[in-house]
């Protein structure tokens, strides 16, 4: 069985069938999905809320972010920073033996962004598996309290081979100073 890191939950839910049965046994990940929602965000966390919030135009800041799957079920949710510098940071609501962490680069697209997105993979027992890229296309609201977008996820093994892919849609609002 592999355990993936960031994407791993989302992915497998988003296609179990599509994942032949000796790369993944969907089975060790029933218990997980508890994980996938995670406590409700204080409404006074989101900056739409907090009319002191100082609100970029662009996509720099912290974001509660939800990854939802083609059919509009949820992915799996986390915590995005992106940085002015074209970095960027994820922390995911999944359990961390299966990798949370995740980083990428980033560049300015109109009110948006393209991200680039990559973390490492793992099997059951802690060694590498390989690597997870995600790409995606996001555009901040006109309002610079949310951003919408769509991504695509590709997984590889050791060699460099890709496996598995998928795509789904992203929705995110932007958390501020309390």
């Amino acid at each position: 069985m592999i355990r993936l890191t960031t994407m791993t939950v989302a992915t497998i839910l988003l296609a179990a069938a599509a994942i032949p049965a000796q790369a993944c046994n969907v089975e060790a990940y029933k218990g997980a999905a508890k994980h996938l929602i995670g406590p409700k965000i204080p409404a006074s966390m989101l900056a739409r809320n907090n009319k002191a919030a100082s609100l970029g135009a662009g996509i720099v800041g912290l974001w509660h972010v939800v990854h939802y799957n083609p059919d509009g079920s949820l992915g799996f949710e986390s915590f995005e920073q992106w940085h002015s510098d074209g970095t960027e940071f994820e922390f995911a609501n999944i359990p961390p033996a299966t990798g949370d962490i995740c980083m990428g680069t980033w560049q300015q697209n109109g009110r948006g962004a393209q991200l680039w997105h990559t973390g490492w993979t793992f099997n059951e027992d802690g060694s590498s598996s390989g690597t997870m890229v995600l790409t995606g296309t996001d555009k901040v609201a006109a309002d610079g309290n949310s951003f919408t977008g769509t991504f695509h996820v590709k997984f590889f093994d050791v060699n460099g081979n890709q496996y598995f892919k998928a795509s789904g849609t992203t929705v995110a609002d932007r958390l501020s100073v309390q």
